[in-house]
């Protein structure tokens, strides 16, 4: 950015001028330090996705049907239709 006003009022800022001040130093030690990482060269460096040397170790995604509706309804206080009934959490 070419000013610091600009970021400010991009952030929809309205500041004093002494924490103006004291933003812009911040932000131009920030800009300074990525401009430090932007200039290392990183062409030999291979992507890391992940420090650790693990595959997936996942489980296999299985659908089973483990109760019916019915058996689910069973301990519901109230149902309607098939559903549970619950008060109205909206008027």
């Amino acid at each position: 950015m070419k000013d610091f006003k600009d970021f400010e009022n991009m952030a929809m800022f309205d500041l004093p001028e002494t924490e103006r001040k004291v933003l812009k130093e911040r932000f131009d030690e920030i800009k300074i330090g990525i401009s430090a990482v932007d200039a290392q060269d990183t062409q030999l460096l291979q992507t890391l996705v992940s420090p650790l040397n693990y595959t997936n170790i996942i489980r296999e995604d299985v659908c089973e049907k483990f109760f019916s509706g019915e058996e689910l309804l069973l301990n519901a206080p109230e149902q309607k239709d098939g559903y549970f009934q619950v008060p109205a959490a909206i008027d």
